[in-house]
């Protein structure tokens, strides 16, 4: 039994203080005594002693955790800075549906589920958008690039496959077929200014 009839438990090393427990506000307060150094939770994981928490005081509390981090309930905080060597990323896990987002080579990237043929939705370094499987906008989609088609591979917008629209189409210039030009249509009527 530890009877902190003064209010606190002092540790002391060959060189003096280095830490104590404070019970004078009511609460306990663990704290160390020395700026800057590290407070250390060591454990033996299979035979190997491991740091299971450090705190770095010279980091302002700065906490390294050996292993994962479970939260029953939400974390809440307003950054998250995750550092890794290679390929940091973040996966979210519901049930069966994974979901996954990190960054390499300085882009960004979302997968889903492991699907194959690599990222869902990938954003490289340069600025780049790349999208990998359907996507439904529901709002108006506003190209402001300017580049000038020539061919049916260059320009603003560029479409692999057929291009499927349910309303009109406005032009605002030239028309350029390569193909054969089919309408479908009850009346057709050109308007020129020629």
């Amino acid at each position: 039994v530890l009877d902190a009839h003064g209010n606190q438990v002092i540790f002391k090393g060959s060189g003096g203080q280095v830490g104590f427990i404070d019970l004078a506000t009511g609460r306990m307060d663990i704290k160390s005594s020395t700026a800057d150094q590290q407070m250390r939770f060591q454990g033996n994981d299979d035979g190997v002693a491991i740091n299971a928490l450090v705190l770095d005081m010279a980091n302002g509390g700065r906490a390294t955790f050996n292993e994962q981090i479970i939260a029953q309930s939400s974390i809440t905080t307003n950054r998250l800075n995750i550092i890794n060597g290679t390929s940091p990323y973040i996966e979210f896990t519901e049930g069966t549906d994974v979901v996954q987002m990190g960054v390499d080579n300085g882009g960004f990237w979302i997968r889903q589920n492991g699907l194959a043929g690599g990222d869902e939705i990938s954003i490289s370094s340069s600025g780049n958008l790349q999208v990998n499987h359907d996507a439904g906008f529901a709002g108006i989609v506003n190209i402001t690039n300017n580049t000038t088609s020539t061919s049916s591979t260059t320009g603003a917008l560029r479409v692999a496959g057929g291009a499927g629209i349910t309303e009109n189409l406005n032009v605002g210039g030239n028309i350029v077929v390569t193909g054969d030009l089919t309408v479908e249509g009850s009346q057709v009527t050109l308007n020129t200014t020629a």
